[in-house]
């Protein structure tokens, strides 16, 4: 079975991660070491998103570890449905 990422999504998280002016690496990389819990939420695209921001967290080399991360989506894509097409 393959396993595919939405380029869209994987798109936006890269930039969010890097290019905005408070970039979510930096603010990640600070909380790294806080022991506080990090909450990941989304909603819709911003679900999707999250998912995948989740997935990155959990299992990257020690730059993440630190904080326990929870994720809380809501009416995130639907994995695995290809729209249909006319």
């Amino acid at each position: 079975m393959k396993a595919g990422v939405h380029s869209g999504f994987a798109l936006s998280l890269l930039l969010m991660l890097f290019t905005t002016d408070r970039p979510l690496f930096v603010t990640l990389g600070q909380l790294a070491n806080s022991g506080n819990n990090v909450y990941i939420t989304g909603h819709s695209q911003g679900a999707s998103i999250a998912t995948l921001l989740t997935s990155l967290v959990r299992h990257s080399t020690l730059f993440f570890k630190g904080p326990v991360y929870k994720t809380y989506t809501f009416a995130p894509a639907k994995a695995g449905k290809r729209p249909l097409r006319r």
